[in-house]
Formats: structure tokens, C-alpha cells, sequence
């Protein structure tokens, strides 16, 4: 099937490609089967994403997808920004883009509350420090009692934090 130019095929073959214990392990190979799968049928980027960054732990290799499955999916989207707000590979700027995107189609889309509370919760706490971008207390205040709103549904390791900064800023 991969011989065939099967788009799905070739993307599973990557995935064999990519893994460390396969007897077809090969990252280059599997970078660039995922690209031909990826340049054919978009809708499998986020799968190439994934596998390169939790499999090979690769964000340099995997960012390509990570933007083409961000722009198609407010999940990828939200998933994406979690991972430039990590320390390795932080850039917080590209993460406030994908925030936005999450916080003003998600409540739209009915995206989960779990993952639209903790999007609302960090694009506050950017706007609230101003870290990759201008700081906008006001805004910051309504996004973490979004988040807070959201928060009483579901468990999850935001709303004291948000608790906490929703008092100081209300003093301001």
C-alpha cells in the first residue's frame, strides 16, 4: 500500500519508522514519509506530530506539524500551546496565537471544559506577566474567572492558582 502512494499506509509506515524498537526504525525516513502523508491529507499531521514528539521526543522535527494540525483542530491547537509553554520548548509568544484561537472559537465549537478551563488559565497567566506579549491585567482578571467558572466541573491543578490571582488583581 505504501508502494501505492496510500496516504494512511504511508503514514503508518512512518510510525514503524519512528519507533525505536522497530525492525524498520528510521527517523529520517520516517520524517519524510510523514511530510509525503502530511502534503497529501493534512488531517494526518496531528498523528505525525504526536508520534514524533512523544516518540522521539523530537519538538524541532515535529513543530511542522504541530502548526498544520493546530490551524485544522482547537484540541491539536490547545495541546500545541501546552507544549510551548513547557520549559524546553517554550515560546510563549506562538503560544498566546494558539490560546487566542482556543478561547475564541472554543465555547462556539463545545469544546470540553477541562480543556477550555485550562487554555482561559494559562492565556491569563501570559497576559498577566505580559511574557510574549503586552501586559493586560483587565483581560488577565476575566480569563482566570473563566477559568474558575470552568474549573468547579472537572478536577484539575489550576483554580487555586487562578483563585489567588484573581484576588491580587482585583485590588489593583
Amino acid at each position: 500500500m505504501v508502494n501505492q502512494g496510500v496516504h494512511e499506509a504511508i503514514s503508518m509506515m512512518a510510525l514503524y519508522q519512528a519507533l525505536p524498537w522497530s525492525p524498520y526504525y528510521d527517523a529520517t525516513a520516517a520524517l519524510a514519509n510523514y511530510r509525503l502523508s502530511v502534503q497529501a491529507d493534512p488531517a494526518l499531521a496531528h498523528s505525525a506530530a504526536s508520534d514524533y514528539y512523544y516518540w522521539l521526543e523530537d519538538f524541532a522535527q515535529s513543530q511542522e506539524f504541530w502548526q498544520i494540525a493546530a490551524e485544522r483542530d482547537l484540541y491539536v491547537a490547545a495541546e500545541y500551546a501546552d507544549i510551548l509553554l513547557k520549559p524546553d520548548t517554550r515560546d510563549a509568544h506562538n503560544a498566546r496565537i494558539w490560546l487566542e484561537k482556543v478561547v475564541s472559537q472554543g465555547d462556539k465549537q463545545g469544546m470540553q471544559r477541562d480543556v477550555l478551563g485550562r487554555a482561559y488559565f494559562q492565556l491569563a497567566r501570559l497576559l498577566d506577566t505580559g511574557e510574549g506579549g503586552s501586559v493586560e491585567p483587565e483581560r488577565a482578571l476575566a480569563l482566570y474567572q473563566h477559568s474558575i467558572e470552568m474549573a468547579k466541573s472537572f478536577t484539575n491543578d489550576y483554580e487555586a492558582k487562578a483563585k489567588a490571582r484573581v484576588q491580587a488583581l482585583e485590588k489593583l
